[in-house]
């Protein structure tokens, strides 16, 4: 079919583009990659993220995203009760 030629790279075309880091922080220079890995490490807040790689700890602008990438890996919003840890006594 014509259509599927135009799907398959020419040879002289490489397979695979690699893709340019995305800042999620402006402020402090902190790629996407640096903040996924530090949720995956455990941040489960923004505060818990900038406190790990600075992201969100300079102007705010970038809070929104943070939360964003905490809801994709979480599936929910961290709030305080979520958080807190459960009384024992």
């Amino acid at each position: 079919m014509l259509g599927e030629a135009y799907l398959k790279p020419r040879p002289e075309e490489p397979a695979s583009v690699e893709v340019p880091p995305v800042y999620v922080c402006i402020c402090h220079g902190v790629h996407e990659r640096e903040v996924r890995g530090c949720i995956k490490a455990g941040a489960r807040t923004e505060d818990a993220v900038g406190d790990a790689c600075q992201a969100g700890t300079g102007c705010g602008t970038c809070l929104d995203r943070i939360a964003d990438l905490l809801e994709a890996e979480y599936g929910a919003p961290a709030t305080a009760a979520s958080l807190a840890k459960p009384d024992l006594f």
